[in-house]
């Protein structure tokens, strides 16, 4: 388990983006944070061809498993959802 955002720990730093053109406001070296859904693909696909770092906020196991397959960097997951992600 990571832990991201807590002032005790120093982090890489997240930025949610809604579309392909907020990608170009963030600074160099942040992970661009998507909320997955079939909505956010054409983003999810830019951030892939472009080699750029990406999180995946997901909703269930099978979502992780696409998450893992598009290759994010970080699964972000609810801490309901934690226990079974780490299997």
């Amino acid at each position: 388990m990571l832990l991201f955002g807590h002032r005790f720990i120093s982090s890489t730093s997240f930025f949610h983006v809604l579309d392909i053109d907020s990608i170009s406001n963030t600074p160099p070296s942040s992970i661009i944070h998507i909320e997955f859904d079939e909505k956010n693909l054409d983003i999810i696909e830019h951030v892939r061809l472009n080699s750029i770092s990406f999180s995946l906020c997901v909703k269930n196991i099978t979502e992780i498993i696409y998450a893992s397959s598009l290759g994010a960097s970080f699964i972000v997951v609810h801490k309901d959802l934690a226990a079974d992600a780490q299997k």
